[in-house]
């Protein structure tokens, strides 16, 4: 068994990712990260006490068996579990999907359940 030392070659570049195989042959999408308007969006959830800094979300895909975490940043982005920040949900989603989700339906408050999208919707009627 091999040990992967990180050594990429680019397999193919597109306008939207970079894919890249490892020197232990696992692809890697690179995508650049968007920065847009969510991350001011998430920031008011915070502000209005829905969301605490450090708090998780969590994403189940029954389907596909998967279950990803994220933390919230007192900025408004959240942290994938052992990677680098993102600006908003949809990348987040989109990080462990490798594919366009949108985030405010896709990531849920670990400690309730609560979907995000409904939450911005009951703080945008009050």
């Amino acid at each position: 068994m091999s040990t992967c030392t990180g050594t990429t070659k680019t397999v193919r570049t597109t306008r939207v990712e970079t894919v890249t195989t490892c020197c232990c042959q696992t692809q890697h999408a690179d995508r650049p990260e968007r920065k847009t308007g969510a991350q001011g969006e998430l920031r008011r959830l915070i502000e209005a006490g829905e969301l605490r800094p450090g708090e998780s979300l969590v994403w189940e895909r029954p389907r596909k068996q998967e279950t990803h975490h994220v933390t919230v940043n007192a900025d408004g982005t959240v942290t994938p579990h052992g990677t680098d920040k993102r600006h908003s949900l949809s990348t987040a989603a989109e990080f462990f999907a490798q594919g366009s989700f949108n985030g405010w339906k896709a990531w849920r408050r670990a400690r309730d359940g609560a979907r995000l999208d409904r939450l911005r919707a009951l703080m945008e009627h009050r």
